[in-house]
């Protein structure tokens, strides 16, 4: 009997080729402020400059172009001409050191037509620290499972969420309405990720940004 997966989800997944300058501009600029100052990230237990009100400013068009041959070359790999295409990035830093807990959620939304998000993790002192990314047909599944007791069901039925394994240096490229999270960690080590959502446009194209 054949499988047929209709309908599978696109991430990927590639080393950060300039994963060490970006990490060196994030310490230099970001590390000092976050040291010294609260979470401003209310429940989540973050320090964001996705809030405004840090006070720790990065130069985000160098990064922006530090990323820039890897998300080409991704971007490429999926099948878009990148020749034809003109491409926005905008990013925010996360640092965490306790209990931070990121929300479900996804980067669908605002003035642009956000196409693609990725997450470079920048700094891990920890494992189990990647992005836990949910299934969209959960609910679909979860409306005819046959039973509640998972030890009857087949494998189709049991995956509600995945963590891809991740570190230092990957990034993760997804479409930006998939949903995610990020797992809580309490042991006072350090996490750092930048967090991008690309929005793509053609030469023609007058809608978005």
């Amino acid at each position: 009997m054949e499988h047929l997966p209709l309908f599978p989800q696109h991430v990927y997944k590639f080393k950060c080729s300039n994963h060490d300058k970006i990490k060196e501009h994030l310490m230099k600029f970001v590390l000092p402020a976050f040291e010294k100052s609260e979470p401003n990230g209310g429940s989540q237990s973050i320090f964001t400059d996705y809030i405004p009100g840090t006070g720790a400013m990065v130069n985000w068009k160098f990064i922006h172009s530090l990323f820039l041959p890897d998300i080409n070359k991704a971007l490429t790999h999926i099948g878009f001409n990148m020749n034809e295409w003109n491409l926005r990035q905008r990013s925010w830093y996360n640092f965490s050191t306790d209990n931070q807990n990121e929300w479900k959620h996804d980067h669908v939304g605002g003035s642009s037509t956000i196409s693609w998000s990725y997450v470079h993790y920048t700094h891990l002192e920890e494992e189990d620290a990647g992005t836990i990314f949910f299934n969209p047909d959960n609910q679909n599944l979860r409306s005819f499972c046959p039973t509640k007791d998972l030890a009857y069901l087949p494998e189709m039925y049991l995956h509600e969420r995945e963590q891809p394994k991740v570190e230092e240096g990957d990034i993760i490229l997804f479409p930006s309405w998939l949903k995610h999270s990020s797992p809580a960690h309490k042991e006072n080590k350090l996490r750092v990720t930048i967090a991008t959502n690309l929005m793509l446009k053609t030469p023609n194209d007058t809608d978005g940004y």
